[in-house]
């Protein structure tokens, strides 16, 4: 059953091709910079906007994380789209053919970087250590969460560092403390204990 996950991911590229199918190459070309920059932003925030959640709301340790990912990422995508918007009020025109063809590949790219970054996210949600019947987490060097890992790691430094401090972001270590966060959860709920135990794992 464990295809069903991959199944998922692939259902949301297609929906996420298919909201932006209609729209021109130059359109999907500034919404694929966007996100790609949104989700390296949140990426790279996420984790001291949780940390500031937490401290302000005392529990809901492990909901933090995926809260202020996806949230920090509809922040800066709305703000991306806002002010390229403003700039851009006119389509630069190409060829028919070309602004189809364009449009599809442009479409297909954010999809790409959309199921990326939503597999990456799931790291961090309340699940099991292992979900979706053994599909979550992928093994493979080549998921979509590892190539957003990798990528995320390349170029969270330097303008992307928050606070000054340079490559924040450890995708060498992410994988691993996520999952011993997940399983603690587990080894919580399977306790009944719920989702406030103590002794939650650091981010």
């Amino acid at each position: 059953m464990s295809w069903i996950f991959p199944l998922l991911l692939f259902v949301v590229f297609i929906a996420v091709v298919l909201c932006l199918l209609a729209e021109s190459m130059w359109s999907n070309a500034i919404r694929f910079i966007n996100v790609v920059f949104a989700a390296l932003l949140a990426t790279n925030f996420w984790e001291p906007t949780a940390r500031l959640l937490e401290s302000a709301m005392k529990g809901g340790s492990y909901w933090w994380d995926i809260v202020a990912l996806w949230v920090l990422f509809a922040l800066f995508v709305t703000i991306l789209q806002t002010v390229t918007g403003a700039i851009s009020r006119v389509n630069v025109r190409f060829l028919a053919i070309a602004n189809k063809a364009g449009g599809i590949v442009f479409a297909c790219l954010t999809a790409v970087v959309f199921v990326c970054f939503a597999n990456f996210t799931l790291h961090t949600a309340p699940l099991a250590e292992k979900a979706f019947q053994g599909g979550f987490p992928s093994q493979s060097s080549m998921s979509p969460d590892r190539q957003w890992v990798r990528f995320a790691s390349l170029v969270s430094g330097g303008s992307l560092a928050h606070f000054g401090k340079v490559n924040q972001f450890n995708g060498a270590d992410f994988n691993s403390a996520y999952a011993k966060r997940r399983a603690t959860l587990q080894e919580q709920v399977e306790s009944n204990k719920g989702f406030g135990g103590d002794g939650t794992p650091a981010r």
